[in-house]
C-alpha cells in the first residue's frame, strides 16, 4: 500500500472540502488556514496505519478534528455561526462521498462481497478507484455546484434596487440597479451572466461608444467593423425575444461591476454589460438590469 499517496491524496481533498464549504459560506479563508486546516484533516490517516488506529475510528475523534479543522481555516466568532459551518463542511463531505460512490458503485465491473463490497476499497491502490477521485469528485461537484447556485438564486429577494459601479477601462460609472428575476441573459458558450446598463441619460459616456450602439444593426448586418476604445472588450450575444427571430445583444467586459446591497458588497468580475440607450425606467428609479446569478458572488470581506 502506498500510503504516503493516500495521505497525500487525502490532505488534499481536506482542503478542497474546506474550500467549497468557504464558498458555500460566501467566505473568503487565507490559503495557509486552508492548507494547515487540510494537513490536521489528514493527520487521521496516518493514525489509521499506525498502532492508534482504534483512536482514529472512534467517532468522537473524527468530530474532534472536523471541528479542529473549521476553526483553523475559519476561526470562531459565536457558537450558532461556528455549528453552522461544520454542519455545512459534513454536508459538503456526506455529498461528495455519495457522488464517489454512486459513481464507483455504476461502473464497478468487480464486485465482491468478501472484500467490503468495493474491489478498489480494499486496495487502497485500484486505479479505477483513483481514476474516479481525482476525475468524478470534480465534475460531480461542479454540478453540485451549479444547483446550488440555482437553489440561491431563488431565494434572492429579486424586487430590490442595489447600489452598482461599473468600470471599463477608464471609464467608471454609479448609478442605481434593479436585480431583475426576468434576466436570465447568458453568453452562451461560457456561460457568463449579462447585466443591461442604459446610457440614456449619462453625459460623460464615450462618444464613439454610444456611436457603436447607435449603429450596430448596420454594423452586424454589413460585418463593417467600427472602431472604438473598447473595441477589444466587444461581445455578441445571441437572445430570443417572444415572437421575433433570434436577435444580436452588443456586450462589453468590464474590470469590474461592484453591487452593493443594504447588507454586503459584491465584486463581480465575470459579466457582461449590455449597453443601450433605452430609457429602462420611466421614472429615473435605476438605469442598470442586474442579472440575478450576479448576487451569488462571494462578498467583499470588508463589507458591512
Amino acid at each position: 500500500m502506498y500510503v504516503d499517496l493516500i495521505w497525500l491524496l487525502n490532505w488534499l481533498f481536506d482542503c478542497l472540502l474546506l474550500y467549497w464549504t468557504s464558498v458555500l459560506m460566501k467566505i473568503r479563508p487565507k490559503l495557509h488556514k486552508l492548507i494547515l486546516g487540510g494537513l490536521v484533516g489528514s493527520i487521521i490517516i496516518i493514525l489509521s496505519f499506525s498502532s492508534f488506529y482504534a483512536v482514529a475510528n472512534n467517532v468522537l475523534i473524527k468530530v474532534l478534528f472536523s471541528a479542529a479543522m473549521i476553526w483553523i481555516v475559519f476561526g470562531y466568532t459565536r457558537m450558532s455561526t461556528y455549528m453552522k459551518t461544520l454542519m455545512l463542511f459534513y454536508f459538503v463531505t456526506f455529498l461528495s462521498g455519495g457522488i464517489l460512490l454512486g459513481v464507483h458503485f455504476l461502473f464497478q465491473s468487480e464486485i465482491s462481497l468478501n472484500s467490503n463490497l468495493f474491489y478498489g476499497l480494499k486496495t487502497y491502490g485500484d486505479p479505477i478507484s483513483w481514476l474516479f477521485v481525482i476525475i468524478g469528485f470534480p465534475i460531480g461537484w461542479h454540478f453540485s455546484k451549479r444547483n446550488f447556485q440555482n437553489i440561491e438564486m431563488t431565494n434572492i429577494s429579486f424586487d430590490q434596487l442595489v447600489k452598482v459601479r461599473v468600470k471599463i477601462k477608464d471609464f467608471e460609472i454609479e448609478c442605481k440597479g434593479l436585480v431583475d428575476s426576468g434576466n436570465q441573459l447568458y453568453e452562451p458558450f461560457t456561460r457568463t451572466p449579462v447585466m443591461v446598463l442604459s446610457v440614456n441619460n449619462i453625459i460623460h459616456f464615450p462618444e464613439d461608444i454610444k456611436k457603436v450602439v447607435v449603429n450596430k444593426e448596420t454594423w452586424l448586418e454589413t460585418g463593417e467593423i467600427i472602431e472604438s476604445q473598447w473595441s477589444d472588450r466587444m461581445r455578441i450575444v445571441p437572445y430570443k425575444v417572444v415572437g421575433h427571430d433570434q436577435e444580436m445583444l452588443l456586450a462589453f467586459r468590464p474590470d469590474y461591476v461592484i453591487i452593493t446591497t443594504e447588507n454586503k458588497q459584491i465584486t463581480v468580475k465575470k459579466v457582461l454589460v449590455s449597453i443601450t440607450l433605452q430609457q429602462l425606467s420611466a421614472d429615473h428609479h435605476y438605469e442598470a438590469l442586474i442579472h440575478p446569478q450576479m448576487l451569488t458572488a462571494i462578498p467583499n470581506s470588508n463589507a458591512s
